[in-house]
């Protein structure tokens, strides 16, 4: 199952196993560096980016109100969870594995990501613009991209609470990155970041 949501309240996708195109080949030439330092991530023209956007994304959600996203296993996509806009969404209790980003989040609002697990995609969760943005009790590991491999990367992201999450054997654990003149503290408690290349990049 791959779903996708616009303009939508209250979606919810739920206890769904989502698989891309396993023989789709992933990141290759023609990646491009992204505006800003981000650590030297890279990203190709558009959403497609490094793994093919032949895989398509597991869950694609566009400017939805409230959506659900709760105890999907997602494997081998583009985007495990893609979510543009919208605001108050729930992701929770999801496996993604061997894709791009296990969540690709773009000028989302109130977003929750809670007790997921996130191994051996591109990256973990890469959260760009908008917030606040919650990540508590998620496993993410061996996110090794020489390109990306972030742990969990906030660009841009205001009032960002982690709390209590595993971020291990990744490039870098955690990259956070702005966003300026935005009075909303961010704050990073209880978390275990261990065994990556490097821990933080601020």
């Amino acid at each position: 199952m791959r779903g996708s949501a616009l303009g939508v309240r209250g979606a919810q996708a739920l206890r769904e196993c989502s698989g891309g195109r396993k023989g789709v080949a992933g990141p290759g030439p023609g990646t491009t560096p992204m505006k800003g330092d981000m650590g030297g991530m890279v990203m190709g023209a558009g959403k497609g980016g490094g793994a093919s956007a032949a895989r398509g994304d597991g869950v694609s959600l566009f400017d939805a109100i409230r959506p659900v996203v709760s105890g999907n296993a997602i494997s081998d996509v583009r985007d495990g969870i893609y979510l543009e806009y919208g605001s108050d969404t729930m992701i929770e209790c999801n496996t993604v594995l061997r894709g791009r980003y296990a969540i690709h989040s773009m000028y989302g609002k109130s977003v929750s990501v809670a007790r997921n697990h996130f191994a051996t995609n591109e990256s973990g969760p890469v959260m760009m613009y908008g917030g606040p943005v919650s990540l508590e009790g998620n496993v993410i590991r061996d996110e090794q991209s020489p390109a990306t491999g972030f742990g969990a990367l906030f660009l841009d992201v205001g009032a960002v609470h982690l709390l209590r999450n595993v971020m291990v054997s990744n490039r870098i654990g955690l990259q956070i990155e702005g966003p300026l003149d935005d009075a909303r503290p961010s704050i990073v408690e209880l978390n275990t970041i261990a065994l990556n290349q490097n821990g933080f990049g601020l």
